[in-house]
């Protein structure tokens, strides 16, 4: 139910589409028109109804987050919440700035964290649960933590981009923006045990790579 993720998932699948060669873009406009005719069908028949006003809020969640509208609370949303949350990520920068947080060491994976800050409209913000899995690791290991982690992102997806264009294929390109798309939505998300998930994709690409290699003898 995140709106950034349901956002950036959108965002990815158009551009899969964008990368597909043109016989499988006239594939997935065929599909996809299907698919549409029958997702209205359905929403036509379920809109007054628990689920169809579930699916309806997080359409529009996602577009009351892009155009600043509130639509979304014609079908159940609390926008108030989304404020909040919106007032809250803005707040989760101001932790590098924290004297008491040591930039070299951190406080480790098992002490508690929690500060209050001000927000932009002058309320008193109470932080203790980091919607960012980067803000998270420099909470946890400072610095040197954040930034070597960072380092393995942007080595990873160089190395699926660098055989993506070597290789001309569609796996890698696949590879490349679920990977690249994961890492850009942790921005405004922690983890929550989803990393063995996107190091599988990961390790399917070194590992083709390693086995083209080996069969063209490079």
């Amino acid at each position: 139910g995140s709106r950034s993720s349901l956002g950036i998932a959108a965002v990815e699948m158009v551009v899969i589409f964008f990368l597909s060669d043109v016989v499988n873009m006239k594939k997935t406009l065929f599909f996809l028109g299907i698919f549409v005719i029958c997702f209205a069908i359905f929403l036509a028949l379920t809109y007054k109804t628990s689920i169809g006003r579930y699916i309806l809020m997080q359409i529009f969640g996602v577009i009351d987050h892009i155009f600043g509208t509130t639509i979304s609370a014609r079908f159940g949303a609390d926008v108030t919440h989304y404020a909040n949350s919106d007032g809250y990520r803005d707040v989760l920068p101001k932790i590098f700035g924290l004297d008491w947080l040591n930039p070299i060491l951190g406080r480790g994976v098992k002490r508690h964290f929690s500060a209050t800050f001000t927000g932009e409209d002058g309320s008193k913000i109470f932080v203790s649960s980091i919607d960012s899995y980067y803000i998270e690791q420099y909470i946890k290991y400072a610095y040197p933590g954040m930034i070597s982690y960072i380092i393995f992102i942007f080595t990873a997806l160089g190395i699926i981009l660098r055989n993506a264009i070597k290789y001309r294929s569609g796996l890698f390109k696949l590879i490349f923006v679920g990977v690249l798309c994961y890492y850009y939505n942790l921005y405004w998300l922690d983890a929550l045990q989803t990393l063995k998930f996107v190091y599988v994709f990961i390790a399917l690409a070194l590992a083709t790579s390693v086995f083209l290699e080996g069969r063209l003898g490079v």
